[in-house]
């Protein structure tokens, strides 16, 4: 990244504005902690039938001091366009639909509010919204135009403070402020085949290099202790425990409890990244499993679960090794408290059943006074 202002940066501080070569957008921090404006250039779009605009940010670069996005906030103003049809819009983040909002279209502006599920989120993200009008029949033999729709620069997301989630999208926000990154001595004794690799792995983890330790292990047979969230690599790490081991015979098995999910012969040009808790420390360990380790083609990119097989190609497969069913998952999102609340259910009978006997109580007072 290149950065505005000439200011020197601090440790964990971001300057006010910062343009990111990889993903060719502004990334801008205001001054309070617990709101993060959207990266994607505001403007005007002229919208036909369909039009997206897209935002992309790495979740660690807003997961400071343990606050994760939560909410989706999206200003928005419409002209009217020839159909009587409004215009709709809707939110995505990495392609999971959060919201969507039926606009008035009267040239002011408008809020789409959406609530971001952790399972939505990932070490790389991307916030996109879809505009859709309705064309216009040309059976008037008038020419179909477009009309604009404008992503105003109050749009942003709110961040709070949640306990990380075991799984990549956690690790990436335990990666934001601080990691410890393990390697033996013979990566720096071939750097030209091991620094793409250890480059490749931590920025799809989510890996600040400005908030990393680099931490190198004499003999790679002994079993690291981390201090910290630490990525280590093709390290033992002390009290460990792997899901993915590959056997003495070349089969890799991928258990959870006494389940086999994934059994495969061929390991040459395959690795796998998982997520592990070792000794209280959450982390993550990359393994080259066959004779020969992958050469990454282009930058990986994780999706939801805590462990993943990588090939030349990327991920082959990934998975959630300790809710493979997602039953845990759909658990975790049933609303709660007030939540629970608001939504219609059942749980309303309650109040209503206590409205109604408090009703009745007071008619039949009421009717008692009367008879006297």
């Amino acid at each position: 990244m290149t950065t505005l202002n000439s200011t020197p940066r601090a440790d964990g501080f971001h300057m006010p504005a910062e343009w990111a070569l990889q993903t060719q957008v502004w990334m801008v921090w205001p001054e309070r902690p617990d709101n993060w404006r959207l990266g994607g250039k505001p403007g005007t779009v002229d919208v036909l039938a369909k039009t997206d605009w897209s935002a992309s940010f790495p979740l660690g670069s807003v997961a400071y001091d343990g606050r994760v996005p939560v909410t989706a906030m999206i200003d928005v103003a419409a002209a009217p366009g020839a159909s009587g049809t409004p215009p709709v819009a809707t939110l995505f983040l990495n392609d999971y639909l959060i919201g969507a909002m039926q606009l008035t279209a009267d040239g002011k502006k408008e809020r789409i509010e959406a609530r971001i599920p952790q399972y939505a989120l990932a070490a790389q993200n991307t916030l996109r919204v879809s505009f859709q009008r309705q064309p216009v029949s040309n059976q008037c033999l008038e020419t179909p135009q477009a009309f604009p729709i404008s992503v105003l620069p109050t749009s942003h997301v709110v961040l709070d403070k949640i306990t990380p989630d075991e799984n990549f999208s956690g690790m990436a926000a335990r990666f934001a402020t601080d990691t410890q990154i393990m390697v033996p001595k013979a990566y720096l004794e071939r750097p030209a085949s091991s620094l793409p690799q250890v480059i490749r792995v931590a920025s799809a983890s989510g890996v600040s290099p400005l908030r990393a330790q680099l931490s190198v292990s004499d003999d790679a047979s002994v079993a690291v202790t981390p201090a910290k969230a630490f990525l280590a690599f093709e390290l033992p790490v002390k009290d460990g425990a792997e899901s993915v081991k590959a056997s003495n015979d070349g089969h890799l098995l991928i258990n959870h409890k006494e389940q086999t999910l994934l059994d495969l012969k061929s390991l040459n040009h395959l690795a796998s990244l998982q997520v592990i808790d070792a000794g209280g420390q959450h982390g993550m360990v990359y393994r080259t499993l066959g004779g020969q380790a992958p050469v990454f083609e282009r930058p990986l990119l994780l999706e939801r679960g805590n462990a993943t097989l990588l090939a030349d190609n990327g991920p082959i497969a990934t998975f959630d090794a300790k809710d493979p069913t997602g039953s845990q998952m759909i658990e975790d999102e049933q609303s709660t408290g007030l939540d629970a609340w608001r939504k219609p259910s059942l749980l309303w009978l309650i109040p209503a059943g206590i409205v109604l006997f408090l009703i009745l109580l007071l008619a039949g007072r009421s009717a008692r006074r009367n008879r006297s």
